[in-house]
């Protein structure tokens, strides 16, 4: 069976019974919202320089970022150096909202001197900052025991913050601090190739870096060591970060991730019903994801590299790391034409870094505007991939929606919740998959609008 969703009711239209009594906070659809303006922006744009200087100092320098929005509103009542003209409650928790990197909320270690990271010109160098992170391709689920490709089983991805270029490479082994160890030097070799020319060169872009890794065995005292004596003379910091939080420090390389991810499943989607070659007709198609020679894992590389980046202002990776590369070079004649075009991007990925710091961070709103008319083309959902059940890495690789199509029937409005959405079959997407009775069918469940409406109906 090529689709399964068990978690959507097949019906016929107009069942009053079923209808009344579903529950509309479960399995609703919400295709297309976008953020607007909210309250609490309204809150924090309307808030005085005085109080947002104010709350800076008091929780970057002496509380070091370390309290929630609830502390740090405690602590500004019982702070002796408050302005008059204090800020609210509801200025406070706007404020928090506000800062780039969410903190939080325990205490601080003693020793510890560090703040939550500013976005600041000084740190915007290539492997200023790099995030390290793994993806496993083959687990202990009984559903994952052929997602080996090629005897890799994993994917180690290094992600430098400034350029957003990752380095991924696939591993045998997911938790082994030598392999791991052993990845980040090729992409230690392969950044000095691109900057000296030298895989084999001693000098480094940066005089500081700082790498982000999770608490993973492969992040160990190996890897770090492999890191240190490659990166001779480079001042070397390694930062932990909080796992499977895409607010933490490391969502970054959380991003590319998932951007690894869907690039693999697309093009092990465009290849199911093609032979892969290698005589293993019991290989499911989700496990094709290196390929021989890698050549699948290496068009992924490539299209990570180059898909459009919103944080660099709609430029790619590969454009601003290749601007940042030039200016290297060139950085003996800045009057060139070639160093100034360099310049014009490097400037362009920065002004939006710094812009995207500043950005307020809150809720989506799903305006009535939005939601998806009647008449239209969806596609549902495969609920087993979100996020509110356990997913395998076998259903991460597989079809995140439906192949078939639908039509929506009708929408159903609900105070203070998502719309629901009616959807009959508009067509039958693989010939292994069909309803087993007469259409007009409808069903209930999350959906995504197609590109290609028109198209399609």
């Amino acid at each position: 069976m090529e689709e399964s969703f068990a978690s959507f009711d097949i019906f016929e239209p107009h069942v009053s019974s079923v209808t009344e009594s579903y529950n509309p906070h479960s399995h609703a659809l919400s295709g297309g919202g976008s953020k607007s303006a909210d309250a609490g922006q309204g809150y924090f744009e309307s808030m005085t320089q005085a109080k947002k200087d104010y709350l800076k100092e008091l929780f970057y320098k002496k509380l070091k970022a370390s309290v929630g929005q609830r502390g740090l509103y405690e602590h500004m009542l019982v702070d002796k150096a408050k302005i008059d003209d204090h800020p609210s409650w509801r200025e406070v928790r706007a404020w928090h909202s506000a800062q780039r990197v969410s903190a939080l909320s325990r205490p601080i270690k003693a020793k510890s001197k560090a703040v939550a990271t500013y976005v600041s010109l000084d740190i915007l160098k290539c492997m200023r900052r790099v995030g390290c992170d793994s993806i496993v391709m083959q687990g202990a689920g009984a559903d994952e025991a052929k997602m080996a490709d090629q005897g890799y089983k994993g994917i180690v991805n290094f992600v430098d913050y400034t350029t957003k270029r990752a380095f991924p490479f696939a591993v045998r082994t997911v938790g082994d601090a030598k392999e791991c160890g052993t990845k980040f030097v090729e992409m230690i070799r392969q950044v000095r190739t691109d900057f000296y020319g030298d895989p084999d060169a001693t000098d480094w872009p940066v005089d500081k870096m700082l790498v982000y890794v999770d608490g993973g065995n492969e992040f160990g005292t190996v890897f770090k060591e492999a890191v240190r004596d490659e990166l001779a003379g480079v001042d070397v910091t390694f930062q932990a970060a909080q796992s499977n939080n895409p607010n933490s420090v490391n969502s970054t390389t959380e991003n590319s991730n998932k951007q690894v991810r869907n690039v693999l499943r697309r093009i092990a989607q465009a290849n199911r019903l093609t032979t892969q070659n290698d005589g293993k007709k019991s290989k499911p198609w989700q496990s094709y994801w290196y390929g021989q020679q890698g050549v699948i894992f290496k068009q992924m590389v490539q299209l990570v590299n180059q898909r459009i980046d919103n944080s660099l202002g709609h430029l790619q990776p590969i454009l601003v790391w290749n601007a940042y590369v030039e200016m290297w070079k060139r950085r003996g004649d800045t009057a060139s034409a070639e160093y100034k075009s360099a310049q014009k991007v490097v400037q362009d990925a920065q002004d939006a870094l710094m812009k995207d710091a500043d950005m307020r961070r809150g809720p989506s709103r799903l305006k009535k505007t939005n939601w998806f008319k009647k008449g239209q083309i969806v596609r549902r959902e495969n609920t087993f991939y979100s996020k509110d059940g356990i997913r395998s890495n076998m259903t991460k690789q597989g079809n995140r929606f439906s192949l078939s199509t639908y039509k929506v029937y009708s929408v159903q409005a609900f105070k203070n919740a998502p719309p629901i959405y009616e959807l009959t079959l508009h067509a039958v997407g693989h010939r292994h998959w069909a309803l087993s009775a007469t259409p007009p069918w409808v069903a209930r469940g999350s959906a995504q609008q197609l590109n290609f409406v028109q198209s399609c109906v």
